[in-house]
């Protein structure tokens, strides 16, 4: 009798399992960009990933005589992740360290933090030289702001 009940335990268990899987399995994938934006006029084309670290480590980097300014996206912590890991390699204590040992080592101002979507509009399209990044699926296109290019293409379940 002990048996019988074990064994049904088993089969209902790995059935369970199975439709677990089968639903994870199910769910599509979303294919999603990483964009890089700014405001509307600004001339600028894409940018070297060389020159995208340095930008966000708080390095100078200028385009056509101009001071680019970078602006950290944090009004959601997919993409904040994203652009830390795929585009600075580099996890959040990492990146923050090195920020802050630049600030006490070399005296240099760190990016500035937005956490509202709205706000970082209004940042990029009032700061000359603004540069922030965004999830495709995130950008209103009513903003006024314009796409630098795609820094990364990924699937996100």
């Amino acid at each position: 009798m002990d048996f019988r009940v074990s064994m049904m335990k088993h089969r209902l268990a790995a059935w369970l399992l199975l439709c677990f899987l089968a639903c994870l399995v199910a769910v599509p994938a979303q294919s999603e960009q990483l964009l890089l934006i700014t405001a509307g006029d600004w001339p600028a084309g894409p940018l070297s990933g060389n020159e995208i670290k340095r930008l966000f480590l708080a390095a100078p980097v200028s385009r056509d005589g101009r001071k680019l300014v970078p602006v950290i996206n944090r009004s959601d912590g997919l993409t904040y992740q994203i652009f830390l890991q795929s585009v600075m390699g580099r996890s959040a204590y990492t990146y923050e360290k090195q920020l802050l040992g630049r600030l006490y080592t070399s005296g240099i101002q760190p990016p500035e933090v937005v956490r509202e979507r709205e706000h970082l509009y209004d940042v990029l399209r009032s700061r000359p030289g603004a540069i922030s990044f965004i999830l495709a699926r995130d950008l209103d296109a009513q903003a006024g702001l314009r796409t630098l290019q795609v820094l990364w293409k990924g699937e996100i379940r």
